[in-house]
């Protein structure tokens, strides 16, 4: 019984353990998208096709849509999101 007590309490280290570092993560890259647009199109297509992370890295430069997946460019509740996140995102409409 207290091993399996102690089993629990390392797997929920762990998984809290993945959840910071992820989030540290997503911040990183949420910062260097910001600073350098162009760097999305060479990112993985799980960045490329994150909603949440696009539309935080366009809250930060709203250039960041010039280089955003042509879907997510056309999709208009993508859009009404971006456009929310930072209005300046309309001077990069296709």
């Amino acid at each position: 019984m207290r091993l399996k007590k102690l089993v629990l309490v390392f797997l929920c280290a762990v998984i809290y353990y993945n959840h910071i570092r992820k989030k540290k993560m997503d911040k990183t890259i949420i910062n260097a998208i910001s600073e350098n647009p162009s760097l999305l199109k060479s990112m993985s297509m799980e960045v490329q096709g994150n909603q949440e992370l696009i539309l935080a890295a366009i809250n930060g430069n709203a250039g960041v849509f010039e280089y955003v997946d042509e879907r997510m460019q056309t999709n208009p509740d993508f859009i009404t999101l971006a456009v929310k996140e930072n209005p300046l995102v309309i001077d990069f409409f296709p």
